[in-house]
């Protein structure tokens, strides 16, 4: 079950970055810099976690075990940072015709930083596994951190006059997938304790799900948009 999970999750996801990147290279990189970075390395991280995967699914290795952990531990780690930056970003382009725009960025900013502090000191500890301590880290960055400021910036672009449909698009499928992470992460670590596969099989199924369909809103954000952000890009 978790391996065709798995192999669904890359069969489409996979092909669906490409787009995101492709439509991206039209112009939008450009506009958004901090997005397309993040693409291009969850794409990049995706197909290099590949081998341990296969090696542990298909020729039963079980060193394999060890590297996949490790991998998806760093590999979340950067993701987080990354797409936390993605928000921060956003928001600075949703403030640009705001008079207080510096006071909010700074804000975004100031919270970031506030909350992946506080939550560093919380959780490191050096006498325990640094996998415990990252993990707790990384699920904080982006339950309390990532989450709150992708809400402030969709009330921002609602509350705006001029809307930005591709701006409510791309936060839209970010929020879609920070709390399906968030939802599908509780009922995973709620069936672990006590191994109820039904359980831990449905988180996975939704974290799948939440993930396939951010990317595909963010495709569908600049899909459309062919030359159009080139030109507003070298405006």
């Amino acid at each position: 079950m978790r391996l065709a999970l798995q192999l669904v999750s890359w069969a489409i996801g996979l092909p669906l970055m490409l787009l995101v990147i492709a439509a991206l290279l039209r112009g939008g990189y450009r506009l958004f810099p901090a997005l397309f970075i993040y693409q291009i390395v969850d794409f990049l991280m995706t197909v290099a976690s590949l081998p341990p995967y296969f090696a542990f699914y298909f020729y039963h290795d079980r060193g394999a075990i060890t590297r996949m952990a490790k991998w998806f531990l760093w590999d979340e780690l950067l993701l987080q940072v990354l797409v936390l930056a993605v928000v921060i970003t956003l928001i600075f382009r949703a403030t640009e015709s705001i008079r207080s725009r510096r006071m909010m960025r700074v804000a975004s900013i100031g919270f970031a930083v506030l909350i992946a502090g506080a939550s560093f000191l919380v959780h490191y500890r050096p006498q325990i596994p640094k996998g415990v301590w990252m993990a707790l880290w990384t699920r904080d960055l982006n339950f309390f951190c990532s989450s709150p400021l992708d809400l402030a910036l969709w009330a921002l672009l609602l509350w705006s006059r001029s809307k930005d449909s591709r701006l409510l698009l791309v936060s839209g499928g970010l929020g879609i997938q920070f709390a399906g992470e968030a939802i599908g992460e509780s009922l995973r670590g709620l069936a672990s304790p006590r191994r109820l596969r039904a359980l831990s099989y449905t988180g996975s199924l939704i974290v799948t799900l939440v993930d396939l369909l951010s990317v595909y809103i963010i495709w569908q954000a600049f899909r459309n948009n062919k030359g159009d952000d080139a030109k507003r890009a070298a405006v």
